[in-house]
């Protein structure tokens, strides 16, 4: 179970696993929500984290829309954490092109490959 949903009366707990989410994703995730609901993130037994959703009004009390759109958001987070991990050294790359003489770029092309 990476994600788990349990919706109470005027609450809604969230249990996801530290196992396929990174911290920074979760919070990322939920400071997204805090707007129209308090959130409140602890450690959950099995590995994982128990995000606790409420509204903040009456008039943004919709659960199930905070339910998926923190789903969402959660993967939207990770996934940018996985594309910096897989492909952070070939932006460097290409910040420090912009920026540097031409003559520098073949060396730091073997360097990001791992040819040199």
């Amino acid at each position: 179970m990476a994600i788990q949903v349990v919706e109470n009366t005027k609450s809604l707990d969230i249990f996801v696993s530290k196992a396929f989410f990174e911290k920074v994703a979760i919070f990322a995730a939920a400071y997204k929500l805090t707007r129209d609901f308090v959130v409140n993130i602890e450690p959950a037994p099995d590995n994982c984290v128990k995000i606790s959703i409420q509204p903040i009004s009456p008039a943004s009390n919709d659960l199930s829309y905070a339910a998926t759109n923190f789903r969402n958001n959660l993967i939207d987070e990770q996934l940018r954490l996985e594309l910096e991990h897989n492909y952070g050294g070939i932006r460097e790359l290409i910040v420090k092109h912009a920026f540097a003489p031409l003559e520098n770029l073949s060396g730091e092309v073997k360097k990001i490959a791992g040819r040199e």
